[in-house]
């Protein structure tokens, strides 16, 4: 008896420091921060770690551990293997702003320096704005709305990207990269930006496990959801 057997090799692909670092919406903004990130598997350790601290130089400093898994992108005869680092940030204070790195516990691991804010329910208003339907490797239009936003006087509660953000989310260098190089911890100014899945995210991945990793979701399969709650703001995600 004999079988038909298609095997498809996935590369180390290439990532000399940490990469698309995303502040995620949390489910408890207030005293947590959920925050992502991409690594190569030759140039990182199996470990994901976020420095952080409420002083700019990162005096004082706290660690975070979380999860660093390898991720797959496979395509029909190639394919991507990246680790995928998540890390929840715990036991902080509402309405403060954050300093942090993120690495793998080694010393020439560490990322440049970035912010977040937790949510504060006592806020007298509750901020935040919409991304939909992304989908392209044209990224300029997209980099030119967020430094548009960038300009206004608002210090944003958080951000909704409404799904459909990556076009084949099998496809890393084509579609991943262009769009993390956008759409990033830096770029957003540590806004937590929550995601929906639309139906680009399930093509070549039927349960969403990708997007679920980078995104940290709390669920990623197809019509599962989740609620979210910032300030005068609930926010309930249905992948689809």
């Amino acid at each position: 008896r004999s079988w038909d057997l298609r095997l498809v090799v996935c590369t180390k692909t290439e990532q000399p420091t940490p990469f698309g670092i995303l502040t995620n919406g949390a489910q408890d903004p207030e005293t947590s921060q959920s925050i992502s990130w991409l690594s190569g598997i030759a140039t990182s350790a199996a470990k994901a770690q976020v420095k952080y601290s409420e002083n700019a130089d990162l005096s004082g400093a706290a660690i975070a551990e979380g999860t660093s898994e390898i991720v797959t992108f496979v395509q029909s005869t190639s394919g991507d293997a990246l680790r995928v680092n998540r890390v929840t940030v715990s036991g902080l204070t509402a309405g403060k702003t954050y300093y942090f790195q993120v690495g793998d516990g080694t010393e020439s691991g560490w990322s440049e320096i970035n912010t977040f804010r937790t949510a504060d329910a006592s806020a007298k208003s509750t901020d935040f704005f919409i991304l939909g339907d992304i989908q392209s490797t044209n990224t300029v239009y997209l980099s030119r709305a967020l430094t548009e936003l960038a300009k206004q006087p608002y210090d944003y509660d958080f951000a909704i990207q409404t799904g459909d953000a990556i076009d084949q989310v099998a496809e890393y260098t084509k579609y991943w990269v262009p769009f993390l190089n956008i759409v990033n911890a830096g770029s957003l100014g540590g806004t937590d930006l929550i995601h929906a899945l639309g139906n680009h995210e399930y093509y070549g991945d039927a349960d969403g496990s990708i997007s679920g990793a980078i995104y940290d979701l709390p669920q990623s399969a197809q019509n599962s959801w989740y609620t979210m709650d910032y300030g005068k703001v609930s926010v309930t995600v249905i992948n689809h």
